[in-house]
């Protein structure tokens, strides 16, 4: 059921054959070039070792190497191969073009930057070597480097069209809009068919943050003329970037999850189940490959994210101690093993580790320590260390240094807005000095307006979007953003008609539709609600994952026929989608047919024994029937904290220890509603109602408290009766 093949354009472009053979990266005189690209990644290996055994230095072959690694996602491990390449010849250009496409990727941004100072110290005569600096220097937002570098490729040879559609992104990140309309729109009219331009095409749609059109232009890039893999990677990034679910699954399933591409299927999952939020999934893909391939970086390393996710610390100190082990007693080259161990050093930062990462910073040396992550990662350092006076100076340097530049303030203002430092007020001050000297500057504009929505104050989110109209006026995201908080602010009427002005442009966003169904959903808003389904059902008639957005919905609202309705409708589209099998069996629950809904949801739990969802919903129809409490304990536990269905499964243990009578431990679980959901009026009724059952007459200031703040429907009457009954 997991892994359907799905036929059609997307299915043609992913299995074997379907790229050009002469990618744009890779050298025309590569042996086993062919094998590579039809995806048999042994016999290209075998080839590979076979003439490394003739010549232990032949670089072709070390390269092919890294280009299997690389087809395959083993990123980090092509990685090492490109790095060795270019420490035996720096002036081997395909092994520094394929450290820059991995880095482009896996990031961080810095390491990026620095691999493109190394690249274009090669100075190659070729218009190609100088547009593949302007797209990268593009991707850092360096337009200065960018526009260079752009200048020299025009003068060698590039297409008028290419380099207006590259100049047409330069001129959009400078804030010269208009201008890159115009030129934009000269590229369009002009140009030929090929997949490097739709795919530059796409990323100007892109920053422009307009969904659907650099879909649909990365669409056009994989069935082009000269279209590679790095065209097909480009488009399942871009659907996960975007939440385009649907479409990056269509990619994923037409990869064969046996044989030779086994590892690359599960290296495709782990990407989708991180966009997805379905950690523990995506940490199941991980794990699988992890079993097969021990001593691969990648695999060590993906896990470590997974489980990084899910806070499991042991596990990621465990995972990073063996990798380290293993690449001292390997010998890895130095500059790799850097490289990774500054990867170790902020993955600490994430797990809250401050001395660990700490002590790792202090034995760093370099070009690192000059950078812009390096620093401010510093500086978060210090002010959680508790050496507060050290950060405030550190800062004031930090300021009095780079202050004149929009990308060094604003992340200085990060710091500040940290949750753990929370000085919102010099934040703001800083975003607003970008924002001032820079008025096009998104990303001051987007972390000012994120400190706001973060802390629940609306009115002053909202506030600052009124004072900077042209971002949601430009980017349809931004005003969806507004639409969002009017929502919240109970201005329904004007927030869904911003969100349906602006949702056509991003509408197969599904995460964006989930926030305005939560935030009504929270605020009993049935009527808006509905409309809200209707909208997006239009919109996305045969799109699963939007059908079963609706049943889940329509569960929600009880109305449990149309539910089955339409996940029946969304396996029709998509016959093996799992979570429409979810809904028709949670539906058919409800509306009475427990036989046939418990036995899918046994076959479904039988066959996807990893999967968290079918285990939250069943274990709900257990709970709801107390029936065999140890086998739904089991299970209720289990899905605690899915992140998709986050309030449902601390809902569901609450339930789960109320029907137990364990009234202690529902308190405990309320506490965490309240924490985790404290603008939901339902977390403090529950809390209400565990204490009421435990005899505590505390009850009465939470179900005040609820009623307060909106409760509504069977719930306020329930309230109302239990204050009755506490006098």
């Amino acid at each position: 059921m997991r892994h359907l093949i799905i036929s059609g354009l997307l299915l043609t472009v992913v299995l074997l054959g379907a790229c050009s053979r002469n990618s744009r990266s890779d050298p025309a005189d590569l042996p086993g070039l062919e094998m590579v690209e039809n995806l048999k990644f042994k016999a290209a290996d075998s080839t590979y070792n076979d003439l490394l055994q003739k010549d232990p230095n032949a670089l072709t072959a070390l390269y092919g190497q890294g280009l299997v690694l690389e087809r395959q996602l083993f990123y980090y491990d092509a990685l090492y191969k490109y790095f060795l390449i270019i420490e035996k010849e720096p002036a081997y250009a395909p092994a520094h073009e394929g450290k820059i496409r991995i880095l482009s990727r896996i990031g961080p941004e810095e390491e990026l930057a620095y691999a493109l100072e190394e690249y274009a110290r090669l100075n190659i005569n070729d218009w190609k070597f100088y547009f593949n600096l302007a797209k990268y220097y593009l991707r850092l937002t360096r337009t200065d480097l960018a526009l260079v570098n752009l200048e020299k490729a025009r003068k060698l040879g590039l297409e008028r069209p290419l380099y207006d559609i590259l100049r047409a992104e330069v001129l959009w990140q400078e804030g010269k809009f208009d201008s890159a309309e115009t030129v934009a729109a000269a590229a369009l009219a002009n140009a030929a068919p090929s997949a490097l331009f739709y795919g530059e095409a796409a990323e100007f749609y892109q920053i422009k943050g307009l969904s659907d059109s650099a879909i649909i232009l990365s669409h056009q890039a994989v069935t082009a003329e000269g279209h590679t893999y790095e065209d097909i990677f480009n488009l399942f990034f871009r659907c996960l970037e975007n939440n385009y679910f649907s479409d990056a699954r269509k990619i994923m399933y037409g990869v064969d999850s046996t044989g030779e591409t086994r590892s690359f299927y599960y290296f495709l999952e782990y990407y989708y189940y991180m966009a997805r939020q379905e950690y523990y999934r995506a940490s199941v893909a991980t794990f699988i490959n992890l079993n097969s391939f021990p001593n691969s970086i990648t695999s060590i390393w993906y896990h470590v994210e997974t489980r990084s996710k899910l806070r499991d610390l042991m596990s990621c100190d465990n995972e990073m101690d063996r990798m380290n082990i293993m690449m001292s007693r390997n010998k890895y080259q130095q500059l790799f093993y850097d490289f990774m161990q500054y990867k170790v050093a902020m993955m600490k930062i994430r797990l809250r580790d401050f001395v660990s990462a700490e002590k790792r910073f202090n034995e760093m040396t370099g070009w690192r320590k000059e950078t812009k992550a390096y620093l401010m990662t510093w500086a978060s350092i210090l002010h959680n260390s508790g050496r507060f006076e050290l950060y405030d100076s550190t800062m004031e340097v930090y300021y009095n240094r780079y202050h004149t530049r929009p990308d060094w303030l604003t992340a200085m203002a990060d710091v500040h807005a940290e949750e753990a430092i929370h000085k919102y007020a010099e934040a703001e001050k800083w975003y607003r000095q970008v924002l001032a000297e820079n008025n096009w500057y998104r990303p001051a504009y987007d972390h000012l307006t994120g400190i706001f929505i973060r802390l629940k104050q609306y009115d002053r989110a909202l506030q600052i979007m009124n004072e900077y109209p042209d971002f949601v006026r430009r980017y349809p995201r931004t005003a969806i953003n507004k639409a969002l908080c009017l929502v919240e602010m109970n201005r329904y009427d004007e927030g869904l008609k911003l969100f349906e002005e602006n949702i056509i442009h991003l509408k197969k966003d599904i995460v964006l539709f989930e926030r305005l169904i939560d935030i009504l959903m929270r605020k009993y808003e049935t009527d808006y609600t509905g409309r809200v389904i209707n909208m997006m059902l239009q919109l996305n008639p045969d799109n699963p994952d939007f059908l079963v957005l609706a049943a889940v919905t329509q569960s929600d609202l009880k109305n449990y026929k149309k539910a089955l309705e339409t996940a029946e409708k969304a396996l029709v589209v998509e016959p093996a989608f799992l979570e429409a099998w979810i809904q028709k069996a949670y539906a058919m629950y409800w509306l009475g047919q427990k036989d046939e809904a418990f036995a899918l949801f046994e076959k479904l739990n039988r066959e996807n024994y990893d999967n968290l969802i079918v285990q939250l919903f069943y274990s709900i129809t257990l709970v709801k029937e107390k029936k065999d409490m140890g086998k739904t304990g089991n299970l209720v536990r289990t899905a605690v904290g899915q992140a998709r269905y986050l309030f449902k499964s601390y809902l569901n243990i609450f339930n789960y220890n109320m029907a137990d009578k364990r009234y202690k431990m529902a308190i405990d679980d309320a506490d965490n509603m309240m924490v985790l959901f404290d603008d939901n009026p339902r977390s403090y009724y529950y809390m209400g109602l565990a204490m009421f059952k435990n005899g505590d007459k505390q009850a009465r200031t939470y179900l005040q408290k609820a009623i307060d703040m909106g409760l509504k429907g069977d719930e306020l009457d329930q309230a109302k009766a239990m204050m009755n009954k506490l006098g």
